[in-house]
């Protein structure tokens, strides 16, 4: 299971990037409908983001999603973020050879 209070874990860190574009992405579209966003939980929990995103999509697609879909949703946007924090850190650490 992956806790999202702990800095030192990278898919952690890729998590709470992922949920941090959930809830930009409900600002940008409450903005243009004119609806109030919802305030992000102090601490949010694994079940709660799950269904965050469940909300999320099927009001915007008029799909119907399990937790499973949402879970792999989920995971897909992490490992993108860990991706992109892999090839920063190759870089950074090519650059600083280069000195």
């Amino acid at each position: 299971m992956i806790e999202f209070d702990d800095p030192d874990d990278p898919q952690g860190k890729a998590w709470m990037a992922a949920r941090i574009i959930s809830r930009g992405m409900q600002n940008i579209l409450a903005e243009e409908t004119k609806e109030k966003p919802k305030q992000a939980p102090e601490q949010p929990k694994e079940e709660d983001f799950i269904q965050e995103t469940i909300d999320f999509w099927e009001k915007r697609t008029d799909k119907k999603f399990t937790r499973e879909d949402a879970r792999q949703m989920i995971e897909n946007v992490a490992g993108y973020f860990n991706l992109l924090m892999e090839l920063d850190n190759k870089q950074k650490s090519s650059n600083s050879g280069d000195d």
